[in-house]
């Protein structure tokens, strides 16, 4: 369970810094509107490797679909998470 909590913890905080930086204009905002939000990192598939955000997000309807963010080029330099 506080593995669980741990994990959540930081795909938010993450994900809400990703925003940030990536777009320039804040944090955001996808927590509102998506359920089931995980952090996933594959090298053994074909068809997926490396890091990706994954979620349900609901669409304008009102449906839940499963969504997929790659997120490329993050390294880890000397503890601190780079791009």
């Amino acid at each position: 369970m506080l593995k669980a909590i741990a994990v959540a913890s930081f795909v938010v905080a993450t994900t809400v810094a990703l925003g940030a930086v990536a777009d320039g204009t804040g944090p955001s905002t996808f927590q509102y509107t998506c359920s089931n939000i995980r952090f996933e990192y594959a090298n053994n598939r074909a068809s997926v490797q490396g890091a990706s955000l994954q979620a349900m997000c609901l669409r304008v309807d009102g449906v839940a679909v499963a969504s997929t963010l790659m997120l490329p080029g993050i390294s880890n330099q000397n503890g601190v998470l780079t791009p």
